[in-house]
């Protein structure tokens, strides 16, 4: 996994050309999400643009790639990739299996993140403890956090993202809203859309 920063998104060519090289079948970019050591670097990160710009390479080096018989898939399944090809989005289309985009944010959906002392966290970058695995049982972890249900419910989400016809494949990242605004409910702050 390749942390997308402000500083490092030139390397990216080059790190395809080394994943190639080296024979690596899948690649996985994420954003960088201020936070824990990082939580001061908010200037490292990228503008909307940039993403988007940073994303199109990505697929557009994909699909060459594709195309001249390289194994190397870079996964697109997070928030924001969806707006990258929007019409094979809405069709669900992917016959193609490196076309694959978006995904949405996997909090309050199927996934969570239990630390070392059984802390539960919605998500591995959003650090909001939502229960303890000594106190309470997973299945009351998931059921009772006021935090899940939330953002479950992507008709709670605020501006853009409330409003944006890719909510049931994006809805943004949660953990980006929060490091960014303090709000796990606000738009995703490097939504280009």
């Amino acid at each position: 996994m390749f942390t997308l920063q402000r500083g490092n998104k030139k390397d990216i060519p080059s790190l395809i050309d080394l994943a190639i090289k080296e024979k690596v079948r899948g690649l996985t970019i994420e954003r960088l999400v201020p936070m824990g050591s990082a939580k001061d670097v908010k200037d490292s990160l990228l503008s909307p643009e940039e993403i988007r710009d940073t994303f199109q390479y990505i697929s557009d080096r994909t699909d060459l790639e594709y195309e001249k018989g390289t194994q190397l898939r870079i996964l697109k399944y997070r928030p924001l990739w969806i707006n990258i090809d929007p019409c094979r989005a809405k069709t669900g289309v992917n016959t193609v299996p490196h076309k694959e985009v978006g995904a949405a944010c996997s909090i309050g959906l199927d996934g969570l993140c239990i630390l070392p002392d059984a802390t539960v966290l919605p998500c591995r970058r959003l650090p909001i403890p939502i229960g303890n695995l000594k106190n309470d049982s997973l299945l009351k972890i998931w059921h009772t956090s006021e935090l899940l249900w939330q953002i479950g419910d992507k008709h709670n989400l605020k501006g853009k993202c409330n409003s944006c016809e890719f909510i049931p494949r994006c809805g943004g990242c949660r953990a980006m809203a929060y490091a960014c605004t303090g709000d796990y409910l606000a738009e995703d702050q490097q939504c280009w859309k």
